[in-house]
């Protein structure tokens, strides 16, 4: 088990800093490269985004590196996804508390699970090409005030929205055929 504990560890190198900006990979061919003055983490590149867990005793994949980093964490207002990346992977953003605003190019189709838990000050995110959103992708989203939905969309997951006390609009597509016990409702 120690044995690939460590192999999982070495998937995800550590961050590398650069006059005031920090770096490094989230996928296989994804970097990220975070800003602090205009407080904006960017990710460029192509296809998947590693997926992370949250900081427990029981980690098999590492929590993703601008959270660690309490000063991004804390700090993060604007994530920019670059066309080429796939998905955002779970747990990604996960209780990042000033993120208000993430944007995403067409190329990105799904949203594992908890990705945006708890982002409390988030306000708006398109996702208008998304066509797979999983667990919990915007539970406690409390500043979150509408959504539309793609078009080709055809399952919410459990807990998808629950608690975004704010959410006074979705825009659902024909294409949805499936709501998951409280997927859609604000707690």
């Amino acid at each position: 088990a120690l044995i690939v504990l460590c192999m999982v560890f070495a998937l995800v190198p550590a961050a590398t800093f650069a006059e005031g900006e920090m770096s490094g990979k989230c996928g296989k061919e994804l970097t990220w490269e975070f800003d602090s003055k205009t407080k904006t983490l960017t990710i460029s590149g192509t296809g998947n985004m590693y997926g992370y867990a949250v900081n427990d005793d029981s980690k098999f994949y590492a929590m993703a590196p601008w959270r660690e980093n309490e000063a991004i964490n804390n700090n993060l207002e604007k994530v920019v996804i670059e066309e080429g990346a796939t998905d955002i992977g779970q747990y990604a953003f996960y209780e990042c508390p000033a993120l208000k605003e993430v944007t995403l190019p067409d190329s990105v189709t799904t949203i594992n699970s908890y990705a945006f838990y708890k982002c409390t000050a988030l306000e708006k995110i398109n996702i208008d090409k998304v066509t797979g959103i999983y667990f919990s992708v915007f539970s406690n989203c409390t500043s979150l005030d509408g959504i539309t939905l793609a078009d080709g969309i055809t399952a919410i997951m459990n807990n998808t929205f629950f608690n975004c006390s704010s959410l006074t609009q979705i825009n659902v597509p024909a294409s949805l055929t499936w709501i998951d016990s409280m997927g859609i409702f604000p707690g």
